[in-house]
């Protein structure tokens, strides 16, 4: 049984909570909870949950669009990890600063990417950087970081896009294929990102991604291509 009492393990619930908020779309609740488990684990001697906590702030700042804090609180992140020996978190840390830094199109985001993917695999942890990247529509990048994996020796390379990805014939995602059928009711960037528990920056990302995709340059051809293809929902 969990005791609650317990300083560690209320900030590591805390932090799971936060996580949980992230993923609902409410970041300020979730940037609110991951304060309260940083100022909860940094009054204890430094652990592995003091470790994870700056990692998932830095998820956060990620989330928020917020990159140069991202690639601060990784960076901690980081640093703690490797002086507790917990390499699954370096992994994560890294993949968060790689993230943050090609979100202000630093070239050492690859570079970052790239090491982090290379530790999962001697380590054997399953890395979701490529993933991520992928949400981001960032294909031309992940075939780079693909090659120069190859390059560096490093066999078994993530795969890519998902099955559902490669079914639907411009290659969308599903996050991607419900921004378009938003779009196609005529819905702005900042109704779809109410709708879909996302920032209108990143709804304007995909929105990107699928115009680059479907090979056309305004929303009224997208949905126009879309048709189409048959690939709008019939809901």
């Amino acid at each position: 049984m969990e005791d609650l009492n317990d300083p560690l393990q209320l900030g590591e619930n805390y932090r799971k909570l936060s996580g949980l908020l992230v993923q609902a779309g409410d970041n300020s609740k979730a940037i609110e909870y991951i304060e309260k488990t940083i100022g909860i684990l940094e009054n204890l001697p430094p652990s592995k949950q003091l470790a994870m906590a700056y990692c998932s702030q830095s998820y956060t700042y990620i989330a928020t669009e917020k990159p140069y804090l991202s690639i601060e609180w990784g960076e901690k992140a980081l640093k703690l990890a490797k002086e507790l020996n917990e390499p699954q978190i370096e992994i994560h840390a890294m993949r968060n600063i790689g993230v943050g830094k090609m979100f202000v199109n630093d070239d050492g985001g690859e570079t970052t990417l790239i090491k982090s993917l290379s530790l999962a695999q001697q380590k054997g942890f399953d890395s979701q950087a490529l993933t991520i990247l992928e949400s981001l529509g960032a294909t031309a990048t992940i075939n780079l970081i693909k090659q120069q994996m190859r390059d560096c020796g490093i066999k078994k390379i993530p795969k890519g896009p998902r099955q559902s990805t490669k079914e639907n014939p411009a290659g969308l995602t599903t996050r991607q294929l419900d921004v378009l059928n938003l779009v196609t009711n005529g819905l702005p960037n900042s109704e779809i990102a109410n709708k879909l528990f996302i920032s209108p920056k990143t709804v304007d990302h995909h929105i990107s991604a699928i115009l680059s995709k479907l090979g056309v340059h305004s929303r009224t051809q997208a949905v126009a291509a879309a048709s189409e293809l048959s690939i709008l929902s019939t809901k």
